[in-house]
């Protein structure tokens, strides 16, 4: 992609003085399109660390080795949240992510082999940081997530590289209409035969008068220098913002992020943020549940309720004095004990046994319960 990036002064055929301006490749407009990008999937990635992580054991929560290994600590030199950032940031990228585990210790692979089999299960050969393992990894024994059939960067990059055709042009007309226009007029003597000469000779004359942003310049009365610029910065900015803003917006849909939510605008955001969680979060977080259950635990376990539940029910901040009310009537219809209720205005839990009950308002009564000695259910 090309852009203009360097200036330098001219003598025009009849004798003004303008700019004119270097190709090369701009990095401003190749980090303009990473920034977006990347912020999507940080945004994404930062998102999932604020998840809650929840084993059972035969219908019971239960914090063993495969809570600590998947919430806390996944191996010896990353904790949970570092290697989770890393999962979600490459299976964004790439549509896949692969993680095995070796010993008690979940590793992401940088690569990876797959065998072809289709009645049998497949092997994996892994590469994890740079270390190829000779051990080939049975497909129960890996957790490979996937998000589909294709990459949405490469989508991103294509479209990207279609549109910055336009940003380019819109720059060069920019240019073209706010650059500096200077017209010399030079004795009529010279201006007949204007030679290399001639041309050298006033580039370099006026050279420090352009480049600098304060300059003095001393003329003879038979030089006259004219404007003849005709600014309207506002006008081709605004072009220039509404073609990124488009790019922005592309890259939002994208990734199933709210436009707002991308950008930081706060207008809106409460339902902007629920549509993240649904459509972008919750999909992946599914994903990763859906793969960990099915590779972790048998069929067996899992019918006794053994299994791995990603909570989203944190991720969102909740304002205790504008959750008060919601939290009184979750807990006062039995669903959520005490320390279910500091749970999720993230407070320690109480240690004692009252603090997990459940309770339950002389308001509300059963359907089964009868009145007056008569065995009326009410509806």
């Amino acid at each position: 992609m090309k852009f203009f990036s360097k200036k330098k002064i001219i003598v025009t055929e009849d004798g003004g003085l303008g700019f004119d301006w270097d190709f090369v490749e701009s990095k401003k407009e190749l980090a303009f399109k990473n920034l977006v990008i990347n912020t999507a999937v940080d945004f994404i990635a930062r998102s999932f660390l604020s998840t809650d992580f929840f084993t059972f054991l035969e219908g019971e929560k239960f914090q063993g080795d495969n809570y600590y290994r998947l919430a806390i600590k996944a191996n010896d030199n990353q904790n949970a949240t570092e290697f989770w950032y890393k999962v979600i940031e490459k299976l964004i990228f790439e549509d896949e992510a692969v993680v095995v585990q070796v010993g008690q210790m979940y590793y992401l692979c940088d690569d990876f082999t797959i065998t072809d089999e289709v009645l049998r299960e497949r092997n994996y050969r892994v590469t994890i940081q740079n270390l190829k393992m000779n051990k080939r990894f049975k497909s129960s024994d890996v957790f490979h997530f996937r998000l589909s059939d294709k990459k949405i960067k490469n989508i991103i990059d294509n479209y990207y590289e279609t549109s910055a055709k336009v940003i380019a042009m819109a720059v060069t007309g920019f240019r073209h209409r706010n650059g500096l226009k200077i017209l010399a007029k030079i004795p009529a003597l010279l201006s007949k035969d204007i030679t290399e000469d001639t041309r050298n000779y006033y580039k370099k004359k006026y050279k420090d008068f352009f480049d600098n942003e304060n300059s003095l310049m001393v003329v003879d009365g038979s030089e006259e220098i004219v404007s003849q610029s005709d600014f309207n910065e506002k006008s081709d900015s605004t072009a220039l913002l509404a073609l990124k803003n488009d790019f922005v917006q592309n890259v939002a849909m994208a990734f199933h992020i709210p436009r707002n939510v991308l950008m930081g605008d706060v207008a809106g955001i409460s339902e902007q943020t629920d549509n993240f969680l649904t459509f972008a979060l919750k999909p992946i977080t599914k994903l990763i549940e859906s793969e960990i259950n099915a590779k972790l635990y048998s069929q067996e376990d899992y019918i006794k309720g053994s299994k791995l539940r990603i909570s989203l029910s944190r991720v969102k901040y909740l304002d205790v004095n504008k959750q008060a009310s919601a939290l009184d009537v979750l807990f006062r219809t039995g669903t959520h004990s005490i320390n279910d209720n500091r749970f999720h205005l993230d407070e320690e839990r109480l240690d004692y046994d009252w603090a997990d009950w459940y309770a339950i308002t002389k308001n509300y009564e059963f359907i089964n319960k009868s009145k007056g000695g008569e065995n009326d259910e009410q509806i």
